[in-house]
């Protein structure tokens, strides 16, 4: 029984023994001196055992062995190689020296995280049988300084403590911890990949001119401050990630040599704030990223010629500082995404004779170029390629664009002009909009141009699919009456869009749905249409589809009463309106800074009513005021932001009157006025507006200088604005007002008594006398107030008030004056100086006015004026043969001259004359 038992123990210790063999095969790990390796070879039969270095601790030095024993299967094994990334040491090792068995360091051998402590290795002793060195080893141990390459190495040598190739073409591995600046060696062609990855001592490297290459990651978050290259250098590559992430300060000249940067070169290097490539530059290939994510890169110049030929996707991408850039003349195209995201990228250029045929998509998108002369090369704008430029304001397109794909200017919120050459067969611009060659059809409406008060298109036949593409501030827009094709989704993501405005008053174009494409639900959509076309029972069908579709529908309106009585004026917004039309007999016409539409207490045939609106009037529409033919003056007291096609192209019309501070610029300028007419504007605005408005082919009178009546020294005026004289008395009229009302029932030469207004100031709606001293004035002339702050004051302290019986009333339109109930009405008689009682009724123009008095004041039937502080000179009454002058000229004994004096007294040579 005891033989029996023996026997199994024997079997089982065997069975144990020989499961614990089988198990040290390739890939298992044994510790050995402290040391981890993992088996790599296993020959059972040949015992020739391999193992690779997993794991070092230790303290001080350390020397590994090249051979060790596995206590668990009894066998000996050499040390070949390392593990790569598993292989590590203990941080207390200072010094390790690899057996001499070491043929192989594999890739990510030795490399040391953050998480891996306070590594102290300072030296690393490479055996002489070591045969390769693999990339990206001995990265990490932040204390390393040098290496020592065996003598004998037939392979590797170090100099300085820096890794080479035998023939020292190859500097392979620089100790992260190696301090200084450090110059690599002449005759070194090749950086390898990751020779100086995380070198956080490194201040500085300078590049010897025999360099060629430097490979993929070498200098990636190395510390080196600075990098210089030798005169005459050799350097034709720059590999993947080379200096990406690392702390390169200041500027840095790339040399003429250069011919290719690999994907993120100069990637993220938060420090580097300028970058040039040398005269004479053989750089032809900027590759993807290669320079971007740069913090505070302000500054990418070739500092000469140049040959470069593509700027791969995202060179330039997150450049937050990166401000100008020209582009070579060799470049055949910008690739996607290569400025997105350059806020202060202002200025971007091309050098004459350009290549470049296509900007590709999203290459500025982002950016913050303000404005783009392409060269005469383009020919593609691609999709999104200028996508939310917010700072884009202009753009010049040459002849040789052919083709602008949707959305290229998409979000571009400042965009408010293209530049087309006049030359171009496909394209044009008018009013800065992209239409085709004879303007008819819109292709591009620049988003700039939006108006939160109108949105107004000049007079075009058609809006393109697309045309209006991303542009989110359009809030209101306003079709021209020769409109009469929308294509499908115009308006393709157009969110805020709150109004449409017909100018057309007979056929408009079909509305649907699509062309609303992913923009405002059409049900937030009013549709504003011409009053005629409106109550036109043929469009009845047209008008129930835009109720079912839209919001509403608003006709326009006709203001009847006020100096704006006959003016229509179409709601351009829910704010702001346009004169669209008139229709009335008056000379004159004064429209104001706002209107107001009454509300309709009638439903009308849809069963809809209106409401009371106030309006700001912010335009003049296309035709406005063409049909006028008895309209002679025009007033706009509003600052107008949109003047259209023959607004005021009316023959009747001579004077208009703008006191608005800024001129509109408008494409259509020529044919908006009427030739020969006479602008009035404030006279700090002279200049602004001729330089706008003064072309070649209108003949346009821009003044500030309202003429007055040049035949007679005294006349009466009153404008609806504010008026200034001139300072000095010798150069025009001034103004006088009516005071002294005592002498009117005088039965002597009744008279009415003027005092000067002394600060030469006259408010609006007052009328006033205007009196010439010197006869020899012949531009007597008033102007706008440049304020328009409708002061009294002055002339309030002198007693005028506007309710008082006895006064001069100014009108700003024909009126019809005569005697009333308990008033009696005078008109001025220039040529004999004097109120004539209007004992009928009278026609007066605008812009003059007439005197009331109470009828217990004044039963006379003419009232001469006398002037405070004037003297007549009168010395000696003479019969009509007195000894003087007979040909002197007459006076009356207001200083009014006379031409053809009958019976009465007058003035001649300083003396009183009476003529029977």
């Amino acid at each position: 029984m005891m033989n029996k038992k023996f026997g199994i123990g024997l079997l089982l210790s065997s069975f144990i023994s020989a499961i614990t063999v089988s198990a040290q095969t390739v890939g298992a790990t044994f510790t050995s001196d402290g040391t981890t390796y993992k088996i790599t070879v296993r020959n059972i039969t040949t015992h020739a055992n391999e193992v690779a270095i997993c794991e070092i601790t230790g303290n001080g030095v350390v020397t590994i062995p090249s051979t060790v024993r596995n206590t668990a299967d009894n066998e000996d094994y050499s040390v070949t190689a390392t593990d790569g990334i598993s292989t590590k040491v203990s941080k207390e090792i200072t010094q390790l020296i690899l057996p001499a068995s070491l043929k192989r360091i594999k890739f990510q051998s030795f490399y040391q995280t953050k998480s891996s402590g306070d590594v102290k290795l300072t030296s690393v002793t490479i055996p002489a049988g070591c045969t390769k060195i693999e990339q990206m080893c001995f990265v990490g141990p932040v204390k390393l300084t040098s290496f020592t390459v065996e003598a004998g190495n037939k392979n590797y040598k170090s100099v300085e403590g820096v890794i080479f190739s035998k023939d020292g073409k190859h500097l392979i591995v620089y100790p992260a911890a190696k301090a200084g600046k450090y110059t690599v060696p002449e005759g070194t062609k090749y950086i390898d990949a990751f020779a100086f990855f995380a070198a956080q001592k490194l201040t500085a490297i300078h590049i010897a001119s025999s360099v060629e290459t430097i490979g993929d990651k070498a200098f990636r978050y190395a510390n080196a401050k600075k990098v210089t290259f030798a005169p005459n250098a050799s350097l034709k590559s720059i590999g993947i990630h080379s200096f990406a992430e690392s702390q390169l300060t200041g500027s840095i000249i790339l040399p003429a040599s250069l011919q290719s940067t690999a994907q993120c070169a100069f990637f993220m290097i938060p420090h580097l704030t300028e970058i040039h490539i040398a005269n004479g530059s053989h750089l032809k290939t900027i590759a993807n990223s290669s320079f971007s994510t740069n913090a505070n890169l302000k500054v990418f110049k070739f500092d000469g010629s140049s040959i470069l030929e593509t700027i791969g996707d995202l060179s330039f991408r997150n450049n937050p500082k990166l401000t100008a850039f020209e582009v070579p003349a060799s470049v055949t195209a910008i690739h996607t995404n290569v400025f997105q995201n350059t806020p202060l990228l202002e200025c971007v250029t091309f050098q004459e004779k350009a290549s470049i045929t296509k900007i590709l998509s999203k290459s500025f998108a982002n950016s913050g170029i303000k404005y783009i002369a392409l060269p005469a090369s383009v020919t593609t704008i691609e999709t999104l390629a200028f996508d939310n430029c917010a700072n884009l304001q202009a753009v010049a397109i040459p002849s040789s664009l052919k083709r602008i794909d949707m959305g290229a200017f998409k979000h571009c919120e400042k965009l408010t002009e293209f530049q087309v050459d006049a030359g171009h067969t496909q394209f044009s611009s008018f009013d800065g909009m992209l239409c085709n060659k004879d303007r008819t059809t819109l292709f591009l409406f620049p988003a700039g141009r939006a108006n939160a008060k109108q949105t107004i298109l000049p007079p075009v036949y058609k809006i393109a699919s697309y045309a209006f593409y991303g542009c989110e501030n359009l809030t209101n827009l306003t079709f021209p009456a020769t409109i009469n094709n929308i294509e499908d989704k115009a308006f393709t993501l157009c969110p805020n869009l709150k109004s449409v405005s017909f100018i057309a008053s007979s056929q408009l174009p079909t509305l649907t749905a699509v062309q609303f494409f992913q923009s405002a639900q059409p049900k937030d959509i009013t549709i504003y249409t011409r009053k005629a076309w409106y109550d036109n029972t043929e469009n009845n069908a047209t008008i129930i589809q835009y109720y079912e579709l839209f919001k509403a529908v608003h006709p326009s309106f006709i203001v009847t009463e006020g100096y704006d009585c006959g003016v229509e004026y179409l709601p351009l917004s829910a704010t702001c309106t346009g004169v669209v039309g008139w229709n009335d007999k008056h000379t004159s016409i004064v429209l104001n800074q706002s209107v107001t539409e009454e509300a309709s207490s009638d439903a009308d045939r849809f069963g809809k009513t209106f409401p009371k609106v106030a309006y700001e009037t912010t335009s003049m529409l296309d035709h406005a005021f063409e049909k006028a033919t008895h309209l002679k003056a025009i007033v706009v007291l509003a600052d107008i932001n949109y003047m259209g096609k023959r607004a005021f192209n009316a023959a009747s019309v001579r004077d208009i009157y703008l006191l608005g501070d800024m001129p509109v610029k408008h494409g259509a300028m020529t044919s908006v006025f009427a030739a020969g007419q006479n602008i009035y504007v404030k006279e700090s605005k002279v200049s602004a507006y001729k330089e706008l408005w003064e072309v070649e082919t209108n003949t346009l009178n821009i003044t500030s200088k309202i003429p007055l009546n040049r035949e007679h020294t005294i006349d009466v005026v009153c404008y609806p604005f504010d008026v200034t004289f001139p300072a000095d008395e010798n150069k025009g009229s001034k103004p006088w007002m009516l005071a002294d009302f005592t002498k009117a029932n005088a039965p002597d030469n009744p008279s009415v008594h003027a005092i000067a207004i002394t600060n030469d100031y006259v408010p609006a709606f007052v009328g006033v006398l205007t009196r010439v001293p010197n006869m020899g004035v012949t531009d007597s002339y008033c102007q706008i107030d440049e304020t328009q702050a409708h002061d009294k004051t002055v002339i309030e302290s002198l007693g005028y008030a506007a309710t008082q019986d006895n006064r001069l009333i100014g009108v700003v339109e024909d009126t019809a004056v005569g005697t009333e109930t308990g008033h009696r009405h005078y008109v001025f008689n220039a040529t004999q100086g004097k109120f004539m009682l209007a004992e009928t009724k009278s026609q007066i123009p605008f812009f003059t006015g007439y005197l009331q008095m109470k009828v217990q004041t004044s039963g006379a039937t003419a009232l001469a004026l006398t002037f405070k502080g004037i003297e007549t000179g009168i010395t000696k009454v003479l019969g009509r043969n007195g000894k003087s002058d007979e040909n002197a000229p007459y006076y009356n004994l207001n200083g009014l001259r006379v031409s053809h004096p009958s019976h009465g007294i007058y003035i001649q040579n300083g003396k009183k004359l009476i003529i029977k």
